[in-house]
């Protein structure tokens, strides 16, 4: 089963975490999470943001394929920083 929480931030966004077992990694199902999230959640904040491990192929894929673009890059933690814009009084 997936973990994800979001939180909002001051600035009208909100700050995103899912955590999949690693035995349901592949199945797409990251990305049917990710998908609906971004449905329930437009119309409602101006965007997404996301820590994504700079190692982890496939989440990198997943993101960028749901429209999540690269602010970032923490070489020190080892993260990396994603956005996607929802289109609600985007400053």
């Amino acid at each position: 089963m997936p973990c994800l929480q979001y939180d909002e931030q001051d600035d009208g966004g909100i700050s995103l975490l899912i955590v999949l077992d690693p035995r349901q990694r592949g199945q797409g199902l990251g990305k049917r999470v990710l998908a609906a999230l971004v449905a329930h959640v437009s119309g409602r904040y101006t965007h997404i943001d996301g820590q994504i491990e700079n190692d982890t192929l496939a989440s990198i894929a997943c993101v960028e394929s749901c429209g999540f673009v690269r602010q970032a890059e923490k070489p020190d933690d080892g993260f990396l920083l994603y956005r996607k814009p929802l289109g609600v009084g985007i400053p």
